[in-house]
């Protein structure tokens, strides 16, 4: 299947009085058409970043730069933003992870819902767009939708929210939707209700989805694909089924321990966690960024920055413990 998405050597820094912050320092990777990515990680990790860094909706003090973000054929870097303009809320749409923030409270949900498909869909009349949203409210499985487009979002639950915020990302049929936290202001019956309705959505759409979350057990319900990362880094990658099962990174075996009810921690037992904390982002370790937390911790993790290297095919990880120099020190 064709890559509907390419990004190379993708770097977005801050540069602020204080330092420079590495949000997300050189990553690559690709999606393919109709396939559901996951970015998974720790909070500051820069999985939202990159995010954002995609549609260019970096401010200054932070700067993008990157060999290639290449969309639908396109290069999204050589884009200005009158061009940009047109495929954020198009081609591509975000869905943020508090529907509050994403929604205007003065104004109805139809108003809104109207407002994408006049921007994305000029070739509509006023009636084919009313037509549009009923049609859409019903898609995300609100129930009467004819009535609901009069009310406005205090008038919604939180999970009801959601589902227009998520009408409203797939107004215009976009080919990529990338959803930062979707879930987080939901509790946990909700959280899964909206979940498998936008990998149901998805499904049927046939578009791209990059789902960022720190939650692996999210990832590991509706994704084909995770992208691990920390301290701007994707320190591993690879099928989400492959990856579940055999975690490589020591990060990423740190993250699944510490889910509860894996299966592998008894009820009496406490969860693992894992030691210390994040780096300072302005005072980053020398060599591997996860090395002051890592129970498997080599002399070399210390002092050089590991290489991804591919270990079986679609697994690629960033760890000494694979490469060529930690083989040899644990000799």
């Amino acid at each position: 299947m064709a890559n509907i998405l390419e990004v190379e050597n993708l770097a977005t820094y801050f540069h602020t009085f204080k330092g420079v912050v590495k949000a997300v320092d050189h990553i690559s990777f690709s999606m393919e058409e109709g396939e559901v990515l996951g970015v998974v990680g720790e909070s500051g990790c820069g999985k939202s970043v990159t995010g954002f860094s995609l549609i260019k909706l970096i401010d200054p003090p932070g700067k993008i730069q990157a060999d290639k973000i290449e969309f639908d054929g396109q290069d999204l870097l050589g884009k200005s933003e009158k061009e940009m303009n047109k495929i954020r809320g198009g081609d591509i749409t975000m869905i943020f992870q508090d529907p509050m923030t994403s929604l205007n409270p003065v104004y109805t949900i139809e108003h809104q819902m109207d407002e994408m498909l006049r921007l994305h869909q000029p070739q509509l009349s006023r009636a084919q767009r009313h037509s549009r949203c009923v049609e859409l409210l019903r898609e995300v499985g609100i129930p009467n939708a004819e009535e609901r487009l009069k009310c406005y979002p205090h008038q919604f639950s939180g999970g009801m929210r959601q589902r227009v915020v998520i009408a409203i990302a797939l107004a215009s049929a976009p080919k990529l939707i990338i959803a930062d936290e979707p879930t987080t202001a939901l509790d946990v019956t909700i959280q899964a209700q909206v979940l498998q309705l936008m990998k149901r959505l998805v499904n049927e759409k046939g578009c791209a989805l990059m789902l960022i979350t720190h939650d692996l057990a999210v990832v590991s319900e509706i994704t084909d694909r995770v992208n691990v990362m920390y301290c701007g880094h994707i320190v591993e990658s690879g099928p989400t089924r492959s990856l579940i099962d055999r975690p490589l990174h020591p990060y990423t075996q740190g993250l699944l321990a510490s889910i509860p009810g894996n299966g592998e921690t008894r009820d009496d037992e406490r969860l693992e966690v894992i030691p210390g904390m994040v780096p300072n982002m302005f005072d980053l370790p020398k060599g591997c960024k996860f090395a002051p937390r890592c129970a498997k911790c080599m002399g070399v993790c210390m002092e050089v920055e590991p290489e991804t290297v591919t270990v079986s095919e679609g697994r690629r990880v960033a760890c000494h413990l694979y490469s060529g120099a930690g083989k040899e020190e644990e000799q």
